[in-house]
């Protein structure tokens, strides 16, 4: 009789615990998605692919996951960056590449995070060890207005720039120094304004009358006189590959005519005396 109570109060408890869900929560802790690389000591460049290699164990096809970049600088700051989510396909190892985004910062602190959506379905894993992200290879360089250009209202003019290790459009701003808007920027203060979206050419014919785009959406600003302006041109993955004027510019007010100078009477009136005496010979 003793030995068929103990073995009934075991599976009184076996029971309990099931109903409980620790059974069920130790089985699914076998259940695990493990990072195979980056493990550690490698380097990798800002807005360039970041090769992803994972191997898995017990979970089913279109479980669901998270991918970040986690880490903590010299200074103590915690820096986690979303990398985008991903389901687990068939078999046991996935191999893809992700674009490191262009905000992340440079540094020698970070590891590949992998957690899944649901914490009940695989334990959280992490690189083995820190490996590098190193400051991106790309670059833009505007060439003009590069500081001390006068340009008028109403003109049209020529804003170039070169880039390097960069495809698709680029985004060029308008930035009004004069506007101090301080940092982070309060609600509602611009002082970068959107000129167009152009393809990566190096070389965009501005129009400055054309309105641009502000803090109420496109075509909500007009191009006002003053003389603390620089261009902005961004590009890369997330628009975060930047390059500015080195010196401020001008925007002045358009040309009129004005009255005629003494200059151009005295041009005129030898033209016209020019006439007079061509008429005469004529007539002779």
């Amino acid at each position: 009789m003793k030995i068929k109570s103990i073995v009934f109060t075991a599976v009184l408890a076996t029971a309990i615990l099931c109903s409980m869900g620790f059974v069920n929560a130790q089985t699914k802790a076998q259940s695990f998605i493990t990072i195979i690389s980056p493990n550690g000591g490698e380097s990798f460049s800002v807005d360039d692919s970041l090769p992803i290699s994972l191997s898995s164990a017990n979970l089913p096809i279109g479980t669901p996951y998270e991918m970040d970049l986690v880490g903590t600088d010299l200074n103590g700051t915690a820096h986690d960056t979303w990398l985008g989510g991903r389901e687990i396909a068939a078999g046991n190892k996935q191999a893809f590449s992700i674009t490191i985004p262009d905000s992340v910062l440079p540094g020698n602190f970070y590891r590949l995070k992998i957690s899944c959506d649901n914490p009940n379905s695989c334990s959280q894993s992490q690189s083995a060890a820190n490996f590098t992200i190193l400051p991106s290879t790309k670059s833009i360089t505007v060439i003009s207005p590069n500081g001390g250009e006068n340009i008028r209202l109403g003109q049209k003019f020529s804003i170039k720039w070169n880039s390097s290790g960069l495809s698709g459009p680029v985004n060029i701003y308008l930035q009004d120094n004069s506007i101090n808007c301080g940092t982070p920027p309060p609600a509602g203060c611009w002082n970068s304004f959107g000129i167009s979206s152009a393809s990566n050419t190096g070389n965009y014919l501005w129009d400055t009358n054309k309105r641009m785009f502000g803090d109420a959406g496109p075509s909500s600003v007009t191009v006002n006189i003053g003389s603390k302006y620089k261009i902005e041109i961004c590009g890369g993955s997330g628009g975060g590959i930047c390059g500015y004027s080195k010196n401020y510019f001008t925007i002045s007010n358009s040309v009129t005519q004005t009255t005629v100078g003494t200059q151009s009477k005295v041009i005129n009136n030898g033209l016209f005396l020019k006439l007079i005496n061509w008429l005469k010979n004529l007539f002779r």
